[in-house]
């Protein structure tokens, strides 16, 4: 088969298809790619009347490393990892983030560039070769922080109707709710805020954005159970520290106190359980 089929009525093309597949080979020789796939991942990319002008000007080892990255090769995943951690801090310099928004706004930008999604590829398979990786990356990192960013506001209180459940579902959890709204949405904001950045972005990416704990173990470098492992106690740390926060601010009598703890004790354990168990089925 030859590497032009994939362009229909473009038959003056396989040099220039050649000449990619054999640069980006020898340009990461230890990182595995059929060049079928890289060819359709072109095509999808290329189209109209000049094909081969625009092959020629395709930068030939970044789409290889890109294209591999998007089929899950290791070791592509890996070098790309380890381009965006290590360049994060220079490309959001000017959004002037403080450590753990940093580190949160990294996890974030590594999972949406290189974690398939459930309908779909990685965002690293949107790459399509016409300039340099670096600057594609950079542009796509930080439109990801300022879309974070935006919806960091929102993500907190759905995080809480995920966890809770929306008004109207348990009546003494909303009667709980009518008498110390503020106090308890206080109480879960800075529970959530008060965590480690890694527990705050595990929570957010395994609970919102439905990434199963196997996707989240290749983007860490450890194995599921790990991950697993790690979300269980970051839950139990968020429990806590909300019944804490909550207890602090309510003005009650301790037996009162000690009822409504119970209550609140009882259904996050509930929409914990099942929230975790929802996601078990894609992990």
């Amino acid at each position: 088969m030859r590497l032009s089929d994939a362009f229909p009525n473009h038959a003056d093309v396989e040099a220039a298809l050649q000449r990619i597949v054999a640069s980006g080979a020898a340009a990461w020789p230890d990182v595995p790619l059929d060049p079928r796939v890289l060819v359709a991942h072109l095509a999808r990319h290329l189209n109209g009347d000049d094909v081969a002008s625009a092959l020629a000007d395709v930068h030939a080892a970044d789409v290889h490393l890109a294209c591999a990255a998007a089929q899950g090769v290791p070791r592509a995943v890996a070098i790309l990892r380890a381009e965006i951690v290590t360049n994060v801090p220079a490309w959001l310099g000017s959004m002037r983030l403080d450590d753990a928004r940093l580190d949160e706004a990294t996890h974030a930008i590594v999972t949406r560039l290189l974690v398939a999604r459930p309908d779909g590829p990685p965002r690293v398979a949107d790459y399509a070769g016409r300039g340099p990786l670096g600057g594609w990356l950079r542009v796509a990192a930080v439109r990801t922080a300022l879309n974070l960013r935006e919806a960091e506001r929102p993500q907190d209180v759905e995080l809480d109707e995920q966890v809770l459940g929306p008004p109207g579902t348990d009546v003494e959890l909303d009667h709980i709710r009518h008498l110390h709204r503020e106090d308890f949405a206080a109480a879960f904001r800075e529970a959530l805020e008060g965590l480690e950045s890694r527990d705050r972005a595990l929570l957010g990416l395994h609970w919102l954005d439905g990434v199963p704990t196997t996707r989240l173990g290749e983007m860490y470098g450890v194995h599921r159970t790990s991950v697993a492992r790690w979300l269980e106690e970051a839950q139990e740390r968020l429990l806590t520290s909300t019944r804490e926060r909550f207890a602090a601010r309510i003005s009650v009598a301790p037996e009162d106190a000690d009822s409504l703890m119970r209550l609140l004790q009882s259904r996050l354990d509930v929409s914990l359980r099942v929230l975790r168990n929802r996601s078990t089925g894609s992990s």
